[in-house]
């Protein structure tokens, strides 16, 4: 980033990973998360197809 050459890359792994932290915070709160369940159903179904270690490229 400070040289501006920062590329926006984050594996379906770690998207997977923060999903399943969101949603366990969620659920020890007592707040309802139903898209981040769903999220993480999707992302582990991915992850389990091979496709963990690739690249999701988020734009804003």
């Amino acid at each position: 980033m400070k040289n501006e050459n920062y590329q926006p890359d984050f594996s379906t792994n770690r998207l997977l990973k923060d999903l399943k932290s969101a949603k366990t915070l969620a659920d020890e709160a007592g707040v309802p998360l139903r898209i981040g369940e769903q999220l993480v159903n999707l992302y582990s179904d991915i992850s389990i197809e091979g496709y963990g270690e690739m690249i999701c490229q988020l734009h804003i």
